[in-house]
């Protein structure tokens, strides 16, 4: 019983803040808990290492995932010039998070510092969503002002020029993001030491 209201507990120290989404930009937002055990700093350490999300630089305590498409509408064509009618540009996210169940009799001061690290994780994943979401926002900017043209082909063309240039500028502040930030440390996404307390 106890164990079950401290998961209760861990599960709702984050999710995913409210946000002001950009005219014609949607979200599909996702949480997904990875399980890990222990009683001890090392041990939640080793299981995050073990048991986390990993990419081309290794293994991560937490990570999120973008994938952002858009639908255009043109009208115009054949004789008339293309012009675009529609946008919808779309954010799939999903966050990946730790989940630690508390052993029975577990330290609560480790319990508690864990309650704020998986806080501050979610913070620092929470600015690469803030990230995809303004490059949503400025995509479907840059898409609807883009000109009319002769056809709907160059239309399309060009429109999917304009958003794969700023995808590809939004994974370089998604890098620098992690830079700046030392990938969360400076967020304070360490595990602290309980016992140098």
């Amino acid at each position: 019983m106890i164990a079950a209201a401290l998961l209760l507990l861990q599960v709702a120290t984050y999710s995913l803040p409210p946000v002001e989404l950009p005219r014609n930009v949607s979200e599909e937002p996702e949480i997904v808990w990875y399980p890990i055990s222990g009683s001890t700093r090392g041990e939640l350490q080793r299981e995050m290492a073990l048991h986390g999300p990993h990419d081309d630089e290794g293994a991560h305590a937490g990570m999120t995932r973008t994938w952002t498409n858009w639908h255009i509408h043109l009208g115009g064509g054949n004789a008339n010039p293309c012009y675009m009618q529609t946008i919808e540009v779309t954010v799939h996210d999903t966050v990946t998070l730790p989940l630690w169940t508390p052993p029975l009799h577990a330290n609560s001061d480790l319990v508690a510092e864990w309650g704020r690290f998986v806080t501050m994780l979610g913070r620092h994943e929470a600015g690469h969503r803030a990230i995809a979401l303004d490059a949503a926002g400025a995509i479907a900017n840059a898409l609807a002002g883009t000109p009319s043209r002769a056809s709907c082909s160059d239309m399309l063309a060009a429109a999917n020029a304009q958003g794969q240039a700023i995808l590809a500028s939004t994974r370089e502040r998604q890098k620098q993001y992690d830079v700046d930030t030392n990938h969360g440390l400076r967020h304070g996404t360490a595990l602290e030491d309980i016992d140098r307390r």
